[in-house]
This record gives structure tokens, sequence and C-alpha cells, in this order.
């Protein structure tokens, strides 16, 4: 499924809201966990409702051509996390509520 780049930043912009995160700190350098965790559902999300490769997950992210690999199993780990699972289920919620 082809994005678009409104798609795409409205994506970026529900999963900040949820993590309590920006946009900016998700695109940037920020190696904190919470961030982390955003790009973890971000990189989830694509891959699994959207059929995005992981080159498109990491180069959206801004990151490295490997990151988009390593955020999906990361996402993997969190899985197990209630807060993350709430979170990343009420942003895919919202994402696919503001795609219709």
């Amino acid at each position: 499924m082809k994005m678009t780049q409104k798609a795409q930043n409205q994506l970026l912009k529900t999963v900040a809201r949820q993590f309590r995160v920006t946009v900016a700190e998700m695109r940037g350098r920020v190696r904190q966990q919470r961030v982390v965790r955003a790009r973890a559902a971000v990189a989830k999300m694509l891959n699994e409702d959207f059929r995005q490769k992981t080159i498109f997950i990491a180069h959206l992210l801004n990151k490295d051509s490997n990151m988009g690999h390593h955020y999906i199993k990361l996402s993997q780990d969190y899985e197990r996390d209630y807060d993350w699972h709430k979170r990343y289920q009420q942003a895919r919620f919202e994402s696919v509520r503001d795609l219709m």
C-alpha cells in the first residue's frame, strides 16, 4: 500500500502523541527509551498494517537502512509490556480512523 506524505506525517504525529514524544525526536538522534519505544511502534504499524519495507521505515524515521529491521525486532520484545501495547493499540486505532 502506497502511503502519501500526508498519511505518513499523520501516522508519525499520532504515535508521537500516544507515546508523549515529538516527531522531531523520533526522526532525530535521541536515544532515550521513550523515543525508541515510539519508533518501534511506528515500525510495527508500518510493517504489519501498511506492508511497508524496512528500508521505507528507516527512511521515514531518518535512520540508517538497517534500523527499520531493528525497530521491528524491538517491537516484538515490547509486545509483552502492557503500557507499550496499550499505547500502540490506541495509536493504531487513531491512525486507521484518521486515514479513513
